[in-house]
């Protein structure tokens, strides 16, 4: 660990992780729980019979750890162009992993069905939470929090002062030519 890294922002980078992993795993978690089609429809009857499963809760806790990362205040100016598409780029993932999980979050509260009718047939369509909406949610909520923890490392120690200097001096050099 840097010297020269406050011991608050080894807290903040701490939080950060701790609960970008927890809202991975509850992400990851939900996925793995969320009513399957073969679990829900019946063949003989027409109804949808959805199975009780812990996936809404998951979501939820998700969310709510997802957003506990987001709450701490730990911006600074003057940020070089990379640190700044950093956090950028952690916002971006931030916001689509929000989205996936609010997304999983309604399609399970609107579990519904359908009766179709073909012909002189018909049949009974039961709605279910997409595959892989959880998932995707955990796996973007993982790039989100490696790029705030390059953000805030970037920032806490003399990383940023260097890379400012060395562009600092780069863009001088390419002006002069």
């Amino acid at each position: 660990m840097d010297e020269h890294r406050e011991p608050r922002c080894s807290v903040i980078i701490v939080i950060v992780a701790i609960n970008g992993m927890l809202s991975a795993a509850l992400g990851f978690a939900a996925e793995a729980t969320v009513p399957r089609i073969y679990e829900v429809q019946n063949k003989f009857s027409h109804e949808c019979k959805y199975p009780k499963s812990p996936a809404q809760g998951l979501g939820i806790a998700a969310v709510v750890t997802l957003l506990i990362v987001r709450c701490y205040c730990s911006r600074t100016r003057n940020l070089s162009p990379l640190v700044r598409l950093t956090l950028f780029s952690s916002w971006v993932a931030w916001l689509v992993a929000m989205s996936f999980y609010i997304a999983g979050f309604l399609m399970i509260n609107n579990q519904e069905m359908e009766i179709r009718y073909n012909g002189f047939q018909s049949y009974i369509v039961c709605y279910v939470v997409k595959p892989g909406i959880f998932a995707a949610g955990a796996s973007f909520v993982l790039v989100s929090i490696v790029l705030e923890i390059v953000y805030l490392v970037a920032t806490s120690s003399r990383a940023d002062k260097l890379m400012n200097d060395h562009t600092s001096s780069w863009l001088s050099m390419v002006s002069r030519a």
